[in-house]
């Protein structure tokens, strides 16, 4: 039994080295850079994630559907609303896009996204910001349309 003793202890002097030499991968994360572009976006997609799971709790098909989309150097979010076939048209989709104006939110979504920015900057961001609407017929879920707007249009 006393031979085993050697061979024991080396395995355990091992064992703690390496515990103490791995790095937890939240110290790793911790190390990375996160642009300020990327830290917004994300407040952005928490923020559509949030609005899709209320959905979901309500079981309710009228509740729109949030998504962030970053495309060629363009970020926006897409809202997805299903509606009758009949009242789907181009005015009706714009209507509905200029409707959320009475959000006072979208205004201050700049300094909420970046909140170092300045005024001018976030005027800027404001040009930039879209929102597309897509309306998806509710008989026929391949009949959809779209409109969008810049943030300063709203």
């Amino acid at each position: 039994m006393f031979k085993y003793y050697p061979l024991i202890f080396i395995s355990l002097i091992s064992t703690s080295a390496m515990a103490n030499n791995t790095v937890s991968v939240l110290d790793s994360l911790k190390s990375q850079p996160l642009t300020s572009y990327e830290a917004g976006k994300n407040l952005l997609t928490s923020f559509a994630m949030l609005m899709n799971t209320t959905k979901s709790f309500k079981k309710d098909d009228d509740m729109p559907y949030f998504e962030v989309l970053d495309e060629s150097d363009q970020l926006g979010v897409e809202i997805t609303l299903q509606q009758r076939t009949k009242k789907i048209s181009n005015d009706f989709c714009n209507t509905r896009l200029s409707e959320l104006n009475k959000f006072t939110a979208h205004a201050n979504l700049p300094k909420i996204l970046w909140p170092n920015l300045s005024e001018d900057e976030a005027l800027d961001i404001k040009n930039e910001l879209f929102i597309k609407l897509t309306l998806v017929a509710e008989e026929n879920k391949n009949f959809k349309m779209s409109c969008s707007k810049r943030l300063n249009e709203l």
